[in-house]
C-alpha cells in the first residue's frame, strides 16, 4: 500500500436526491440558483427511479434520451447530508416529487415554530436583563430613588393580592 489515503479516494459520482415521502432520484450536473417572486429555487436536471416514476407516472416523454428531466423546487425546502463528499453527496427535499407536505416537512415547520418562539422568549428574558441592569445602577448611584420605586411596586402588588381575594371563588 504505497498512499492509503490516495487509495480510497473515489471519483465524483452524480448527486442523490430523495424525497421527503422517500423516492429517490440521481441528479445531475449543472444545477442553476434563481429567484422566482423573490423566492430562492434550485432547478436541476434529476433522473428519476423506477419507483419514483411509477409512483408519479413520470412517462418517457417527459424524459430528453439520457432520462434526465429539469425539475424546480424552493430552496429552503433542499438540504444537504454530506455536502463536501463528492464521492457520495446526498440531498433531501423535504417535500413530495409534486411539491406536497410530507412528515418530514410538517417536522421542520414545528421545529421553525418552536425555534421563533424560543427567539421571543429570549427577547424578553434580554428585556428583563437590561431592566435589572437599570435597576442594578440605579440601586448604586440613587439608593433612595431605587427603595421608593421598589415601594411603590410593592404596594401595587398588595393592592393587586387584595382585590384578588377579594372576589369570590372562580370568578377570576
Amino acid at each position: 500500500m504505497k498512499n492509503p489515503s490516495e487509495e480510497i479516494l473515489l471519483p465524483p459520482e452524480n448527486a442523490l436526491l430523495m424525497f421527503g415521502n422517500g423516492y429517490f432520484a440521481q441528479t445531475g450536473s449543472g444545477g442553476i440558483v434563481t429567484e422566482e417572486d423573490g423566492i430562492p429555487l434550485v432547478i436541476i436536471p434529476i433522473k428519476p427511479a423506477s419507483p419514483l416514476r411509477k409512483a408519479y407516472n413520470i412517462t418517457d416523454d417527459k424524459l430528453n434520451p439520457y432520462g434526465f428531466m429539469k425539475y424546480t423546487m424552493k430552496r429552503k425546502d433542499l438540504y444537504a447530508i454530506n455536502e463536501f463528499d463528492n464521492a457520495n453527496r446526498v440531498w433531501v427535499y423535504e417535500k413530495s416529487f409534486d411539491h406536497k407536505d410530507t412528515p418530514m416537512n410538517s417536522r421542520s415547520k414545528n421545529i421553525l415554530f418552536q425555534l421563533e418562539l424560543y427567539e421571543k422568549m429570549l427577547w424578553g428574558v434580554e428585556g428583563n436583563v437590561y431592566h435589572l441592569l437599570d435597576q442594578l445602577e440605579l440601586a448604586k448611584n440613587n439608593p433612595a430613588e431605587y427603595a421608593s420605586q421598589s415601594f411603590d411596586l410593592a404596594d401595587r402588588m398588595t393592592a393587586k393580592s387584595i382585590e384578588l381575594s377579594m372576589k369570590q371563588p372562580g370568578s377570576v
